[in-house]
């Protein structure tokens, strides 16, 4: 005895739509999300517009003007992960980055962490080529 199976195309097309909707690209939304955080360091600028200028003794003390970039160490924390209905964007540098992101009673928020209005459109662009594939 034997028996045979014959693949339905619209079965086939249902299997390759199933396997697409289980993978969204969600790293390629994490990764845009990370560059364009980097890039908040190098326009001194975050979501919310221009960060606030250095105070003078700050500016005394540093060996650069260059807003919350002396050692580097706040901009290499700007970190991403992706899962598959989820990217995030944090910041995992050192333990100092609230006091930035926040403000203090001493300092103002300098925030780096956020989305800036307008870029909401490069997060979309994977998803929607990806929409855009069924």
């Amino acid at each position: 005895m034997s028996v045979d199976f014959k693949v339905n195309a619209n079965t086939s097309r249902i299997d390759l739509w199933s396997r697409k909707l289980k993978n969204p690209p969600m790293g390629e939304v994490a990764a845009i999300g990370e560059r364009l955080h980097r890039q908040f360091f190098a326009e001194q600028a975050g979501p919310d517009g221009a960060w606030a200028p250095l105070s003078a003794s700050t500016l005394r003390t540093k060996r650069s003007g260059v807003i919350l970039r002396e050692t580097s160490a706040l901009v290499g924390g700007i970190s991403s992960s992706a899962s598959a209905k989820s990217a995030r964007i944090f910041s995992a540098g050192p333990f100092y980055n609230v006091f930035h992101q926040a403000g203090t009673s001493k300092m103002p928020a300098r925030n780096f962490i956020g989305i800036r209005p307008g870029q909401e459109e490069q997060y979309l662009q994977p998803l929607r080529r990806w929409i855009g594939s069924f």
